[in-house]
């Protein structure tokens, strides 16, 4: 980490401690910001019961993945998107991961009516779909998830 002091331009009056650009490119823009309060907001999240933690993190992270999407980051959106993965796997939320990829996968069948989107911020949502299930059959309860959308792709790679 290296300190400096940002211009005058910035109006900021204190010294802030950032890493140099070129790395600043390769991290999330959530990497750039200050959180100096974010002790005290982690905090007050644990001391709320576990369903409220849940409804708090779901929403944070849908935010995230939809911000992500508004300012069309690819990088954003896979990093937040795997996040969130990992997040409903570990919560155990079946419905939202089977949402999730059933979106990512799409049809199976083509169908000249149909106005799913194969890309998302220039990344193929199948392609996606691959790299999230990894992480959803590591868990043992959601190995039949795993298995019915690791072989619907299978088929698809065989067409």
């Amino acid at each position: 980490m290296t300190r400096l002091t940002p211009p005058p331009s910035h109006g900021l009056s204190r010294v802030i401690s950032y890493t140099p650009f070129h790395s600043q490119l390769l991290k999330p823009a959530s990497s750039l910001f200050l959180s100096y309060s974010s002790g005290r907001q982690a905090a007050k999240l644990f001391s709320m019961p576990h369903l409220v933690q849940q409804e708090t993190t779901t929403a944070y992270l849908e935010n995230q993945v939809a911000s992500a999407l508004a300012i069309q980051s690819s990088h954003e959106y896979r990093h937040w998107l795997l996040i969130y993965a990992r997040y409903l796997v570990k919560e155990g939320f079946e419905y939202r991961l089977r949402e999730l990829c059933k979106d990512l996968l799409g049809p199976v069948h083509s169908s000249s009516g149909s106005q799913w989107e194969s890309t998302v911020v220039g990344l193929r949502k199948r392609d996606l779909l691959k790299e999230l299930l990894p992480v959803i059959g590591q868990n043992l309860r959601f190995q039949r998830l795993f298995t019915e959308y690791q072989e619907q792709l299978d088929i698809l790679k065989d067409k």
